[in-house]
């Protein structure tokens, strides 16, 4: 069987480890540099461990309201690319999630001052749109299967969902120009 290390070489052991007042004015030098080389090696894990601090640098605070009124933009934005595409299927998709998310910050929206500007402003693009493509036949029957089926729910949606905005539909119908220049304020 192995020998026991003698007592005294165990003692130098742990007090050279230690960071204590004594140690440092009376301490030896090879003690010192196996304490400096364990140092770097903690030091690097928790340099490696810890990118906090570049996180927060990159981090931003966004309130509430800005976040429900991005998402709807983008929402808004995704509808309007698949109207110039005369996607249906699409625009009822992108209109059926924006009017979740419309539904769901109710509060936030009534708190905010009301209904957002693009939001209405969206709605009337939509009706008319609508109306243009009722009108056009011809493009009614090259239309796909699917795409005609998202075109007829889409206007029986849209006359539903449009009567409860009825009053700020019109408000946007008469002055279009001044209702923008609200939102950008």
């Amino acid at each position: 069987p192995p020998s026991p290390p003698p007592a005294a070489a165990m003692a130098s052991r742990f007090w050279d480890q230690s960071s204590g007042s004594e140690d440092e004015s009376g301490s030896e030098g090879s003690s010192d540099s196996e304490v400096e080389v364990k140092r770097p090696a903690v030091q690097r894990q928790w340099d490696v461990d810890s990118d906090s601090e570049s996180e927060e640098e990159n981090r931003r605070v966004i309130s509430a309201k800005d976040k429900a009124w991005i998402a709807m933009e983008s929402d808004v934005t995704s509808v309007k690319n698949a109207m110039k595409n005369n996607d249906w299927g699409n625009i009822l998709s992108g209109f059926d999630d924006l009017n979740k998310k419309v539904d769901k910050q109710r509060t936030l929206i009534a708190r905010e001052g009301g209904i957002p500007t693009f939001y209405i402003r969206l709605l009337v693009e939509l009706e008319d749109q609508l109306q243009t493509t009722l009108k056009d036949k011809e493009m009614q029957k090259r239309m796909n299967r699917t795409n005609g089926r998202a075109l007829n729910r889409m206007k029986l949606s849209l006359r539903k969902h449009n009567a409860g905005y009825a009053e700020e539909i019109r408000k946007y119908r008469e002055n279009p120009i001044e209702s923008a220049e609200e939102e950008s304020e």
